[in-house]
């Protein structure tokens, strides 16, 4: 079990009935004597990738994140992208922002640190690359948050100790053996091992994120932004809670600092990054044509 008063960022555990991982927290003291210290948590669905904000109470107890009883189990044959079907964005890495920024606008969360994001609906619950039948419409980059699923990277609480573990409740997990099976002479299978390779590599490719969220932050690129995208009919959708590069602030940084993007490989992906903002019209196209027909 873990206590509240092993809480820091990073550690996961289930929180009503989903796997979470503490993306940011600060305590509040009481003020009143009896009162209970409050941890005001901001979670990270290792599902979904969405967002909550909880204020958890001081003692509270939770269960680890267990997703390593997988001895007999197999992946199931056909995959449905069903589970990302109610998340609006999803974490990235900086690697994926050129091949996202293709189809869906590139933004970064309002934490601390900021986490690079695809937009891939305007409103909550609502995922416009999948379909009523789960499906994710092929002609648009899947972000590898999503492909690594039912597959989760997860710290243990010893430091630079990892451990692949796979979401038995994600409806991809079943009884059986064959080519899918997770194990195979007592030894990890070929799909397990491709999956362990997967999310290792982007875990790399997330370390080396932070460096370039680090670098923007340093050269005061961010900039909190609230965006109102048009609908049609004179609707609008406010996309909230975001942070995007701003571009003046990018043609006034100093050559110094703009040299020292460009020798890190960093001009690409702040380039990309400005030029995403023109999906969210094709997002809005993609909305409009699911709404129901105006009586």
């Amino acid at each position: 079990m873990i206590e509240t008063n092993a809480f820091k960022k990073g550690v996961c555990f289930v929180y009503k009935g989903e796997p979470m991982i503490i993306a940011d927290y600060t305590v509040s003291t009481p003020t009143a004597r009896g009162g209970n210290t409050i941890f005001k948590t901001k979670l990270r669905n290792l599902k979904s990738g969405q967002i909550l904000n909880e204020s958890i109470r001081s003692g509270e107890k939770f269960e680890e994140v267990d997703m390593e009883r997988h001895k007999d189990k197999a992946l199931v044959a056909r995959r449905t992208f069903t589970f990302a079907a109610k998340s609006n964005s999803v974490p990235m890495t900086v690697d994926e922002i050129a091949a996202c920024a293709r189809h869906c606008a590139v933004v970064l969360t309002d934490s601390n640190p900021a986490v690079p994001a695809a937009v891939l609906g305007l409103r909550q619950g609502e995922n416009l690359m999948v379909d009523k039948n789960g499906v994710w419409d092929r002609t648009t980059y899947i972000p590898g948050y999503v492909w690594r699923y039912p597959f989760i990277f997860l710290e243990r609480q010893t430091a630079n100790q990892f451990a692949l573990c796979i979401d038995e409740e994600s409806g991809l997990v079943g009884d059986g053996g064959g080519s899918r099976a997770l194990f195979a002479d007592g030894q990890p299978s070929e799909i397990t091992r491709r999956a362990l390779s997967f999310c290792s590599t982007y875990h790399h490719q997330f370390m080396a994120t932070k460096d370039f969220i680090k670098a923007m932050t340093d050269t005061n690129l961010l900039n909190e932004k609230v965006a109102q995208v048009p609908i049609g009919d004179g609707q609008k959708v406010a996309l909230q809670g975001l942070q995007v590069i701003d571009e003046l602030r990018l043609k006034e940084l100093a050559d110094k600092d703009f040299l020292a993007l460009r020798r890190r490989g960093y001009l690409g992906a702040v380039y990309c990054q400005l030029m995403s903002q023109n999906n969210r019209s094709s997002l809005a196209r993609r909305m409009s044509a699911r709404m129901p027909p105006a009586s």
